[in-house]
């Protein structure tokens, strides 16, 4: 579950930093800056891997558990990464 979150949390950084990341050279040749892969593709690869950590802390565990692995994803997208 926590996975699923973390990986989908970490595309939505890339997507999140990829104009940043193609200015500086030592993160030029990530996938997202070099044109690799779509930004719109990375943001929905992103949302699917998130939704379905959360979905599956949800289902698969009790719903404390379930709340902290939706935790996870908000401070690190929102918090961290956004501000």
């Amino acid at each position: 579950m926590a996975f699923f979150s973390t990986s989908g949390v970490a595309v939505f950084k890339h997507y999140w930093e990829h104009d940043i990341d193609a200015a500086m050279k030592r993160t030029a040749k990530k996938p997202l800056p070099a044109g690799l892969v779509s930004p719109r593709g990375a943001l929905l690869y992103s949302l699917i891997l998130s939704a379905l950590g959360v979905a599956l802390g949800f289902i698969l565990l009790v719903p404390l558990p379930g709340l902290f692995v939706f935790l996870e994803w908000f401070f690190y997208a929102v918090l961290y990464t956004i501000f």
